[in-house]
């Protein structure tokens, strides 16, 4: 409450407040798209088929500029270095990958926001 007694909204979660809330929705959902557009069908069709990021479909994708500037936004520091150093630090930032085939949805998330420096819970099980 203010000193006036009215309530403020604080942008809803907790944590960094509304602004670092905005920038975690917003990297969130453009790494979601870089996933949707790097991702390739793994496996045999109708038996094990899943969409996943190897590492060929990463090499590949980083060529394509719409993903250098999504990755770029998320990890700047990651701009400037060559297209396969940026894919060999992505591949190498995911610890643990739960498909041997390449990294889901959320790995390759968490592998770009360990690069830009937000650790979630499963890289602390590694360390």
């Amino acid at each position: 409450k203010t000193s006036t007694g009215k309530a403020v909204d604080g942008g809803g979660g907790g944590g960094g407040g509304p602004q670092h809330n905005v920038a975690d929705r917003l990297a969130t959902q453009t790494l979601s798209e870089m996933f949707d557009l790097a991702s390739r069908d793994v496996g045999i069709e109708g038996i094990n088929q899943r969409k996943l990021v190897t590492m060929k479909g990463l090499l590949e994708s980083m060529h394509r500029p719409d993903i250098q500037i999504k990755v770029f936004q998320v990890c700047p520091a990651l701009h400037g270095q060559e297209i396969s150093e940026i894919t060999h630090r992505i591949w190498n930032a995911c610890p643990r990958k739960v498909d041997k085939d390449g990294m889901n949805r959320q790995e390759l998330a968490e592998a770009i926001l360990t690069l830009r420096g937000d650790l979630s819970m499963n890289h602390f099980v590694v360390i």
